[in-house]
């Protein structure tokens, strides 16, 4: 009897929340299938591990629109699970690198600190997109790309984070024949499914033991339940 009223509350009990913080890669601007999260979240509960979506990613933003616009309601919502996907606009309109780094502690801080699980999201190989290559000459391009990787790698082994890294596990998602959208920069539907099927078994790995949400949070920002 006991074990039946413990299994009927685990069912009862809502969905771990999952909170997705970053640029348009999360919001799938070019994608009309939607961004990452939106897929990630569908894909989790397909495995068998439901959460709800709280998606904070706002197209155009920077690490320092992530610290002062989405990470304190991102916390709010007391998330069991995070992705980071920041660094693009960082790469590409010239921010500079050290404040990125010391702006990137603070958010593996705060993160840390909130006890949820958090998967990083690197960039990809920003010159295979001929739009950012117009904004920024190509091997410049390619250095600020491998010195904000090499900045999100340090934080995933100095926390403990996981780290999606979309130049290895990606399945050539951006770039690749059909992955790139009509603007020849953001990822299109393939490109969105390639980077939410590489950043699966890091979320599910992540999640763990997870079976419910820690408590009450916002309600879904354009999100799956």
């Amino acid at each position: 009897m006991i074990g039946a009223l413990l299994a009927a509350a685990a069912l009862a009990a809502p969905p771990p929340v999952y909170v997705a913080l970053g640029d348009s890669t999360g919001v799938g601007e070019g994608a009309p299938g939607g961004g990452y999260p939106k897929r990630l979240a569908r894909a989790l509960g397909e495995a068998g591990r439901p959460v709800r979506l709280v998606n904070l990613c706002v197209s155009g933003a920077r690490l320092e629109d992530v610290m002062a616009r989405q990470l304190a309601r991102g916390l709010e919502a007391r998330p069991a699970l995070v992705t980071v996907g920041i660094g693009i606009n960082d790469a590409v309109h010239g921010t500079d690198l050290d404040a990125f780094a010391r702006a990137l502690d603070g958010l593996g801080e705060a993160l840390a600190r909130s006890g949820a699980a958090v998967v990083l999201v690197n960039v990809p190989d920003l010159a295979r997109s001929p739009r950012a290559v117009g904004a920024v000459q190509q091997e410049q391009l390619r250095d600020r790309v491998e010195r904000i990787d090499a900045a999100l790698a340090a934080l995933a082994a100095r926390r403990g984070f996981a780290l999606v890294d979309l130049l290895a596990e990606g399945g050539a998602a951006y770039g690749a024949e059909g992955t790139l959208a009509a603007d020849r920069f953001h990822p299109s539907d393939e490109g969105q499914r390639r980077w939410a099927e590489a950043i699966l078994p890091h979320a599910v790995r992540a999640l763990g033991g997870v079976a419910a949400a820690p408590g009450p949070g916002l309600p879904p920002a354009g999100g799956v339940r």
